[in-house]
């Protein structure tokens, strides 16, 4: 399909790889939004039309963003405060009528039995997934057509396991016997992406002109918490991540969720890259090494 201009607010670390796709694609240059001015320059140099704005500056976003198809609100929530109020409204000023929210799979339980699906009920475990929760409620209740993406845990180069593995610093919480679902950060862009051309194709006769859905983000195949640890380990000769009580890590580390990508399987038609963490993770390798990274 021929895409028409996408734009992207705080395009960070995913933000840039879909700034590649999109160039890739030969894509219509993206507009895209930071608070960095050295990000910026980055950007550019991969082709994006990057402008340096605050989020809460509505009106420099909305000018910014007008004639873009869809934009990807990238913004993780607060300090000082949380902008999606501020971003709703430069789209709906800039007449940008769909947006897709990188958002987390915090907002659910930390515990959950079974697959966890689009309807698990919300229970955010703590402030960083209530405030996710919040933006998708804001984003919800805005009259825009809204992607909104529950993402996994994004691994990449330079980013995950295997960095915190050589760092020393990985710690394995209890047993290592919770489940952990990741998404390669590539994948992910191929999501967003599609779910942002969903937002913008025509509504069926008697759709209504504005809606809300909400997809899981996540590969084929959730881990235990030990498998996936003792896999990068080895594979870079390094020792096991010693085990914690669950309570000295992070409460990202220790959650047990099977995040279930069934419905975005179903309605993006997105085919994964890195179907599991093990393909993906020889894919980073691979690419760091390409560009000198430590093996």
């Amino acid at each position: 399909m021929s895409r028409a201009r996408v734009g992207i607010v705080g395009c960070g670390y995913t933000g840039e790889r879909i700034v590649r796709a999109l160039a890739l694609e030969a894509a219509p240059q993206p507009v895209v939004t930071t608070r960095s001015p050295a990000r910026a320059a980055a950007l550019a140099a991969l082709g994006a039309d990057a402008r340096v704005i605050d989020p809460l500056d509505h009106t420099a976003l909305a000018a910014a963003l007008r004639g873009c198809a869809f934009v990807i609100h990238s913004v993780p929530p607060g300090p000082p405060e949380e902008p999606t109020a501020a971003i709703v409204a430069a789209l709906q000023a800039a007449e940008v009528t769909s947006c897709v929210y990188l958002g987390s799979t915090a907002v659910y339980p930390l515990e959950v039995a079974g697959e966890c699906t689009e309807d698990t009920p919300v229970e955010p475990a703590a402030e960083r997934g209530a405030a996710r929760l919040a933006a998708e409620r804001t984003l919800a209740a805005s009259g825009l057509r809204v992607a909104l993406l529950r993402i996994a845990a994004i691994y990449g180069p330079g980013r995950g396991l295997h960095v915190r593995l050589r760092a020393g610093a990985h710690r394995v919480a209890g047993d290592g016997g919770s489940f952990v679902s990741r998404v390669h950060v590539d994948d992910l862009a191929q999501f967003a992406l599609a779910a942002g051309d969903g937002c913008v194709a025509a509504p069926a006769a008697g759709a209504p002109a504005s809606t809300c859905r909400i997809f899981n983000v996540a590969d084929a195949l959730p881990m235990t918490a030990r498998a996936a640890a003792d896999l990068v380990a080895t594979r870079l000769g390094l020792p096991p991540a010693p085990s914690v009580p669950a309570e000295a890590v992070h409460e990202s580390l220790r959650g047990n969720r099977r995040i279930s990508r069934a419905r975005a399987r179903a309605e993006l038609g997105v085919t994964l890259h890195y179907p599991t963490f093990a393909e993906g993770l020889e894919a980073v390798l691979a690419e760091e090494a390409a560009a000198g990274a430590p093996r």
